[in-house]
């Protein structure tokens, strides 16, 4: 853990505020304020969290918007009826939805919106129509959203999936390991509880190059098993830290 520390000392992470990631939830702010969802980012896990939420509401936003233009630019509309209008707008829906982030709930189904449950999901991307029935507009303006959301409805899963900008790169029965491209860091979690371990910062934030996957795998499996040697070799031989900083931390492994 020393050499955690050391090597968090000297490959410097940039600040929350200086990511990209930090902009595209702050862009979106006003999607979190519309659904009444607490705005508190302390932490790195608290920008994640935050960013699935935002997908999903970005996706909400295109839904409602599709549906607004659906209604009044189609001629027809008003002579059709709810079926007709049913199978029309998902017809227009699908492509705009398709490259959309979306994960799987308990049942197989495709969810668009992971700071819902299943059935607001399924008004949404399946029959509009039901969205506008005042009973549900009223379930959905009294469903509480919070950053925590996502987790508690869908678990883990959604951090698989594009929903997130973490990347998977280890996997056992006990733990997951996912990597920031935007912090340069790999964040170790418990598997059954995905609660965050650790963290350690493999690329500084002046280098803005793709560590690619069998990198950050061979770093990972250094890690684990205490090879902090190897890793930090391999560090330095990516150009992740310079040679005062590599023999630096050599001296701590020897």
């Amino acid at each position: 853990m020393k050499v955690v520390e050391k090597i968090n000392k000297y490959v410097k992470r940039p600040a929350i505020k200086q990511t990209d990631l930090y902009q595209y939830v702050d862009k979106h702010r006003h999607l979190l304020e519309r659904v009444n969802c607490p705005i508190k980012i302390k932490c790195e896990q608290d920008l994640f969290d935050y960013e699935i939420v935002v997908q999903s509401l970005c996706t909400k936003q295109i839904i409602d918007d599709a549906f607004d233009m659906f209604r009044t630019e189609d001629d027809m509309y008003q002579y059709l009826d709810y079926n007709e209008r049913r199978r029309l707008f998902s017809q227009d829906l699908k492509p705009q939805i398709a490259t959309r982030p979306h994960c799987l709930d308990v049942d197989g189904n495709d969810i668009y919106l992971a700071c819902y449950e299943p059935l607001i999901n399924n008004w949404y991307t399946l029959d509009y129509q039901m969205v506008e029935l005042k009973q549900h507009r009223e379930h959905i303006d009294e469903a509480h959203v919070t950053k925590d959301t996502p987790f508690a409805l869908y678990g883990k899963g959604v951090y698989r999936t594009k929903f997130s900008s973490l990347k998977l790169v280890f996997e056992d029965e006990l733990g997951l390991v996912f990597y920031s491209k935007d912090f340069g860091t790999l964040y170790f979690y418990k598997k059954d509880t995905f609660q965050m371990i650790l963290s350690i910062t493999i690329k500084p934030k002046d280098n803005e190059e793709d560590i690619p996957l069998d990198i950050l795998r061979l770093l990972t499996k250094c890690f684990l098993e205490q090879r902090d040697k190897d890793a930090l070799m391999v560090m330095h031989k990516e150009g992740f830290i310079d040679d005062k900083i590599y023999k630096k931390l050599m001296k701590i492994v020897k």
